[in-house]
């Protein structure tokens, strides 16, 4: 319903619920007679609102102690209770049998969702076996606030309604506690009760029973006593698991047998300080790492060795050197680090606090504490990101081996283990780390990004405040809640991310195969050869050369000057002088460098304009001037020397514009003078030589440009994650990115101008190949290294031609070591591109079979579980049945899930011909047997329409025939193929690329 077309009907909105508020006619109960004289009672949580008696409203409600009453007063209905009716509620029997020992009554102030009820309760005596007062209490469905004499409870139906709130939008319980009160006691009439201790703790309680019940705790043997650390967590059942999800086999490729993990820290949930000790109820089997375990490896003197700080990449991300100047004044930890799987899945023991930062001491706990579980189930392979891994990940052996707690966590009994960095955080690391722990580069890891763990923070942080001012027990049992729902949520949702990342990596692997076969087959298979054996050496040893590091630019302007020098000695030291003091090399360099301050800084030509100039800039422009006037004065002796043809032109210059506006004066290089006069004009191979300057000087702008691109998106991230509301702080930010915008836009208009020169130098690209590198510049091409705003996601954006141009130098061939260099970089991650997408393809065929085996295992781990406990000889016979009850429950919920996931995934899979190997198994949905009969369908009438004698038609199976899903018999024609709308197919990607 729209408003609009509400807005008409509000006034008969309004007079309906003005309607409620009174007597209605009709209302009346007529079928007892009492009612027809004295029905003044109502119930407003029975459906219908019927006005009754008392007598009938007590009977109605024997089953309904909660409900809220209404009593007519003559003129209006004003609240009233059950219990002022004289009803009292017996404990321990059924509804229809009487107690022969009831207790005395005894005042009970229940909670429930419709508010605050003061009943009247007996508790059953009958005998001796009679249950205790707390357990009538809970077989009515009701809390006791506590086990000695309750007289306070809360309903199952109010803690579970808090405990899906909390986990869906981060209520507090004090919020929620008031609006309880309020719903009762809103106007502050009666006499106001205070149970907000009271509710806390039960809140506690509740969620704590809820985890080892889902958990599997009270159908175990031992009790909650024999639970291992992290066995109640939710876990992840796309993740290998072997024994649930996944059979060990080294045939297998090595992304089928591979965990991924990513860790981070958030400072968000920080504890105070305040000297609170509150008993554990069981920390470690969940989320959190154990406390004792964890207290302990932090006095270990092992830890106190000095840490590494800052990186060894050039980078100029701190995570661990900003952690550790965080203030911890008052707190007592001051965030976390969590470990998650490539699903964005917490981790079992995966969780620790912080004292001060992300210390090497706590992440590498909080790793060691998960990564047991993989280690424990023979896990072969493991590939861990982390914002620091090019730090982190150096000396982790040997600080494992070093703490008490973590030398059984042994990594080097793992086939391979790999770390990289996220890949967003990858941009704001050096060079070295683009190459060595970029996931791109790295086998095995489809299109895993790393960033998952990041999304954790999107939720949590939320609980920031309750956390804070929580004991430390209640906060990790707190976030060790939050995280079991994050995880559910999780799950259920790899149903839609699954297949949705399969058919947008399934779109993109078809073009990146393209593109790979398109850059393959344009160059010589010698060399692909070379570099296919490169990649392989490489990945199978990351000491050998690595294909992926770009080739370092060798025409420089500083290269240039050394060897022209180094030519100007030689030429000097044989006896054969130059026609002028200044060498023509010392010449063009200098016409360069006076056309280079000919150029106004833009900063300071906005300030002329604007007329807002202070003395010193004054001083500053004219110091200016009168120097680039004397350097254009002593550039004429020299230049009418050697270029004799542009001594008519200097002529024509006036020496008051020399001084008095040097900046406009046309300095005729030999770029400048017409093409046909050009080699009469110059004597010597002067233009040559500023051809090789002018190459060298677009080259140089152009690696200026790219290192500016790469400091400003730097510092474009680091603002972004440190967001100021300081206006000063904003303006000098706001200044400093302007900055960096005009020296962009410098660089620029001096690539521009070089290749201005290079076009009328050389515009045919004979005495160079200049012209397929140094390609017109654009203002949308400045653009990355990393994906803009406005690009696409990064698997399909492409990459401005800056990042790929290589330098050539003058006179090089296709032969050239640094143009095969250039080429066999843009090639090696052409070939990666599509590799990663291959592999990301048959990864998530793989998680999905894994999600539904770890389905099938889990249903039927809890049919064994629900026969547990049997026979045991002090349980209680119902409790028994309550177990085989909740176990079948447990078991037919994970049998549903296989059966949606399935209905969901079955015909994306089928169409693209993907995992026919163990799809077969599960049965064909309606869906898609629907599907399948209107294909038949279509192709019988096509081949009707395009044959319409009998003889086109014989081959095409009757009505009938064509609505059975039966296989097809020796005799049967050919099945449908269903591979006629897919371009590629899964066995077509096995292939290399190259061949």
């Amino acid at each position: 319903m729209l408003l609009e077309e509400w807005l008409p009907h509000r006034k008969q909105f309004l007079d309906e619920l003005l309607r409620l508020e009174g007597l209605k006619k009709g209302m009346t109960r007529s079928s007892c007679g009492e009612c027809k004289v004295g029905a003044i009672y109502r119930c407003k949580d029975c459906f219908g609102g019927e006005v009754t008696c008392k007598e009938c409203i007590l009977q109605d409600h024997e089953s309904h102690p909660l409900h809220s009453l209404e009593k007519w007063t003559g003129s209006f209905f004003e609240p009233t209770t059950l219990t002022s009716l004289g009803h009292v509620v017996q404990l321990g029997h059924k509804l229809s049998t009487s107690c022969s020992n009831p207790s005395k009554p005894i005042d009970q102030t229940v909670f429930d969702l419709n508010g605050v009820h003061r009943i009247v309760v007996r508790f059953c005596h009958c005998s001796s076996s009679s249950a205790s007062h707390q357990i009538q209490l809970l077989q009515a469905r009701w809390f006791p606030a506590t086990v000695f004499r309750p007289s306070t409870s809360f309903s199952f139906n109010l803690l579970d309604f808090f405990h899906k709130l909390q986990d869906q939008n981060k209520c507090n319980s004090y919020d929620f506690y008031h609006t309880i009160m309020q719903r009762s006691n809103n106007a502050k009439l009666e006499p106001e009760i205070f149970r907000y201790n009271e509710i806390c703790l039960v809140f506690r309680l509740w969620s704590h029973l809820k985890l080892l019940k889902r958990g599997g705790a009270g159908h175990c043997c031992g009790g909650v006593d024999s639970m291992s650390d992290g066995s109640l967590a939710v876990l992840c059942p796309a993740c290998p698991q072997p024994g649930k999800n996944i059979v060990l086999d080294s045939k297998h490729p090595i992304h089928f047998n591979t965990t991924f993990l990513g860790i981070d820290g958030c400072f968000k949930t920080k504890l105070k300080d305040r000297g609170i000790t509150d008993p554990d109820l069981g920390t470690g089997l969940a989320y959190m790492v154990n406390s004792a375990d964890y207290a302990a490896h932090l006095k270990d003197p092992a830890g106190t060795v000095s840490e590494e700080t800052g990186t060894s990449c050039g980078s100029d991300l701190r995570a661990v050197d900003q952690a550790y100047t965080r203030n911890p004044k008052g707190y007592s930890v001051t965030g976390v680090v969590a470990v998650s799987c490539r699903h964005s899945f917490v981790r079992p023991t995966g969780v620790a606090d912080l004292q001060k930062g992300e210390r090497y001491l706590n992440v590498d706990y909080a790793f060691a504490s998960t990564v047991s579980h993989e280690l424990e189930m023979g896990v072969p392979h493991l590939v861990v990101t982390y914002d620091i891994a090019c730090q982190w990940g150096r000396h982790l052996r040997e600080r494992l081996a070093r703490y008490k707690a973590t030398k059984d966590v042994n990594l080097d009994s793992l086939q391979s283990f790999r770390v990289a960095v996220p890949k967003f955080h990858l941009i704001g690391h050096g060079n070295s780390c683009h190459l060595d722990y970029n996931l791109a580069f790295m086998r095995g890891v489809g299109m895993t990004h790393g960033e998952g763990v990041e999304t954790i923070w999107s939720h949590s942080t939320s609980l920031a405040t309750w956390s804070r001012e929580n004991g430390p027990q209640a906060r990790q049992a707190l976030l060790d809640t939050h995280w079991s729902g994050w995880n559910w949520k999780k799950l259920i949702n790899l149903r839609r991310l699954l297949k949705k990342s399969l058919e947008r990596a399934w779109k993109l692997c078809k073009v990146q195969n393209g593109i790979a076969a398109a850059v393959t087959a344009a160059l010589d298979p010698a060399l692909i050869h070379s570099w296919t054996e490169m990649m392989n050496a490489y990945y199978l040893d990351s000491s050998n050369p690595n294909p992926f590091k770009e080739v370092a630019p060798s025409v420089t302007l500083n290269d240039l000057k050394a060897e022209l020098g180094r030519v100007d000695a030689t030429v000097k030291k044989s006896g054969t002088p130059h026609a002028h003091e200044t060498t023509p090399s010392q010449f063009i360099m200098r016409a360069l460098e006076i056309e280079e301050q000919q150029s106004t800084h833009p900063g300071l030509r906005r300030r002329l304009r604007s007329k807002r100039l202070d003395p010193n800039d004054n001083t500053t422009i004219c110091d200016q001037r009168r120097l680039l006037s004397q350097a254009i004065k002593s550039l004429t002796s020299p230049q009418r020397v050697y270029m004799p043809g542009a001594s008519a032109r200097l002529d024509e210059i006036d020496p008051t514009t020399i001084t008095d506006a040097p900046k406009t004066v046309k300095l005729w290089l030999p770029s400048q003078l017409p093409a046909a006069s050009r080699d009469t004009s110059c004597i010597g191979n002067l233009p040559r030589l500023e051809l090789r300057f002018r190459l060298a000087q677009a080259y140089d702008a152009l690696d200026l440009i790219r290192h500016l691109r790469g400091v400003y998106q730097v510092l474009l991230v680091k603002n972004q994650a440190h967001v100021s509301t300081s206006q000063g702080t904003m303006t000098r930010t706001k200044a400093l990115f302007r900055n960096f915008a005009l020296k962009i836009d410098q660089a620029a208009a001096r690539y521009r101008d070089a290749r201005t020169a290079l076009l009328r130098l050389d515009p045919e690209g004979k005495f160079s190949p200049w012209k397929n590198d140094l390609k017109d510049l654009c203002r949308e091409d400045i653009r990355g290294p990393s994906r803009e705003t406005t690009d696409t996601s990064e698997s399909r954006r492409e990459l401005s031609w800056i990042w790929h141009t290589g330098s050539l130098q003058p006179d090089t061939g296709i032969n050239d070591p640094q143009l095969q260099g250039v080429m066999r970089v843009e090639w090696c991650k052409a070939v990666a591109r599509a590799e990663r997408f291959q592999e990301e393809v048959e990864l998530l065929v793989e998680e999905m079979r894994r999600t539904l085996c770890f389905f099938d295992w889990n249903a039927g781990n809890w049919e064994k579980l629900g026969e547990a406990r049997v026979g045991e000889p002090t349980i209680d016979e119902e409790i028994t049945v309550g177990m085989r009850a909740y176990a079948a429950r447990q078991a037919a919920l994970y049998r549903k899930l296989v059966h949606v996931f399935i209905a969901d995934w079955y015909e994306c899979l089928e169409l693209k011909s993907l995992g026919s190997h163990w799809l077969a198994k599960y049965p064909r949905p309606e869906a898609a047997r629907n599907r399948r009969r209107r294909l038949k369908s279509n192709v019988k009438m096509y081949h009707s329409s395009v044959f319409p004698s009998s003889a086109g038609t014989e081959d095409i199976p009757e009505t009938e025939d064509a609505l059975t899903d039966d296989p097809p018999s020796d005799s049967d024609p050919d099945p449908v193929d269903f591979e006629d709308d897919v371009d590629v197919a899964l066995d077509d990607l096995d292939a290399p690329l190259w061949t």
